[in-house]
């Protein structure tokens, strides 16, 4: 079982640091995205913290603090480590199989499906531990 663990951390930190490297190319062929890139993806630690911040901010409103959002979701992913697994398969299985998706970073940034889902995950998370008001957010 650690073995598998261990496995998944390492493709998660190949993933990452794939993404920042892609962040990168970017910003020095289209330097008018490096605030935007800065801000939704370099500026965070891992591949999790990035992803929550992203669910939050889609998810926010005048209602809803970003904040608030963004304990929520880190909370889901903390606990049930599964959730940043699927994410992670969900960006390879698009990156794969959609030809219109050439870098990692596509995903995370502009598929609001991708998103969709990832909201769903965190929803059922919620919903398996009793919280049901809180997974209709």
């Amino acid at each position: 079982m650690e073995k598998k663990e261990n496995n998944s951390q390492n493709r998660l930190s190949e993933i990452w640091e794939k993404v920042l490297d892609e962040c990168t190319i970017i910003k020095k062929s289209e330097p008018i995205l490096s605030y935007f890139l800065d801000k939704t993806i370099i500026s965070h630690s891992s591949l999790k913290d990035c992803l929550c911040y992203m669910i939050a901010n889609s998810l926010s409103s005048k209602y809803l603090e970003h904040n608030k959002l963004l304990e929520i979701t880190n909370i889901a992913f903390i606990e049930d480590n599964e959730i940043l697994v699927q994410s992670t398969e969900d960006i390879l299985a698009n990156y794969d199989r959609d030809p219109a998706c050439t870098r990692l970073i596509h995903p995370i940034l502009y598929y609001k499906g991708f998103k969709a889902l990832q909201c769903y995950r965190i929803a059922n998370y919620y919903k398996k531990i009793g919280q049901f008001d809180l997974s209709f957010l």
